[in-house]
């Protein structure tokens, strides 16, 4: 089910449309900064003719204040014992333990 919601085919169309119909959501902040940054890169901070454009700058306050909403609504989440304990007890891993066990999932050719 996750890895249909994240596919990115799409610029990631099923994430969207999960969101825009779906409550309460936690938000990917991953895909969020990825569209700041694309909105940023992409987008003019001016017309041609010296103007503010409204346009970039509405999209960026758009997608703002989604994310605030996001933050702000009322989530009332059942608590799973068994999945509870596991992010409880989930340890991390070191940089290095990290790169060894990505060269065993994807080796380098």
């Amino acid at each position: 089910m996750l890895e249909t919601v994240f596919d990115l085919r799409g610029n990631y169309i099923n994430y969207r449309d999960r969101v825009k119909h779906t409550s309460p959501v936690i938000p990917c902040l991953t895909i969020i900064g990825k569209d700041l940054f694309v909105m940023e890169e992409n987008l003019p901070s001016h017309t041609e003719g010296g103007l503010i454009n409204f346009y970039k700058f509405r999209r960026i306050y758009q997608l703002i204040t989604s994310t605030i909403h996001y933050q702000q609504a009322r989530h009332r989440f059942k608590k799973h014992n068994d999945l509870f304990l596991f992010f409880a007890n989930l340890r991390g891993y070191a940089s290095d333990e990290l790169d060894i066990i990505s060269e065993l999932i994807e080796p380098h050719k």
